[in-house]
């Protein structure tokens, strides 16, 4: 009988304990956000973190979720922005994620992830960090000051699919 199957198998569980014990004893890389978030912003971003990063990717809340849009990329400008409009920016977008946050979208995000002021204070800093990036990046308004109105008119019955009822 050949030893060969034998020497190939010893050699792969020796190559695969290697990469095993390489991948336990090796420390993670730490808080992956690439920037820093305002002292008013950090409940805002740690609520975000715990309730939606599994599911987006949001620079500022160190979040690379797997299952939903990356927030980074849905909620940027097409084109160029003239900083003396970045207010409009931001209401457009705190509207759009308060009503996914509260509403669902059509049964591929769920209803009611938060509610109320939770819901508006993530609205309101996913609205003003998404989309900017890098070291020198800045919320696109003071979040402190900007507005945080509630959904007005409840949920719209398109965007509540099975998960919403």
């Amino acid at each position: 009988m050949s030893q060969r199957p034998f020497a190939t198998f010893g050699l792969f569980a020796v190559v695969c304990a290697a990469v095993v014990l390489f991948a336990f004893t090796r420390d993670g890389e730490g808080d992956p956000a690439t920037q820093a978030v305002a002292a008013q912003d950090e409940a805002a971003r740690d609520l975000f973190a715990t309730n939606c990063g599994t599911c987006h990717t949001l620079s500022a809340a160190g979040t690379d979720g797997v299952v939903g849009p990356n927030l980074d990329e849905l909620l940027v400008p097409s084109a160029p922005v003239d900083p003396t409009t970045l207010g409009d920016s931001y209401d457009g977008y705190y509207t759009r994620v308060l009503q996914a946050v509260e509403c669902g979208l059509n049964g591929r995000m769920p209803k009611g992830i938060l509610q109320g002021e939770q819901a508006q204070d993530v609205s309101s800093f996913v609205a003003a960090y998404a989309g900017q990036l890098g070291d020198d990046a800045a919320p696109s308004v003071d979040t402190s000051t900007a507005p945080q109105p509630p959904l007005e008119g409840g949920c719209p019955t398109q965007n509540t699919g099975p998960s919403g009822g």
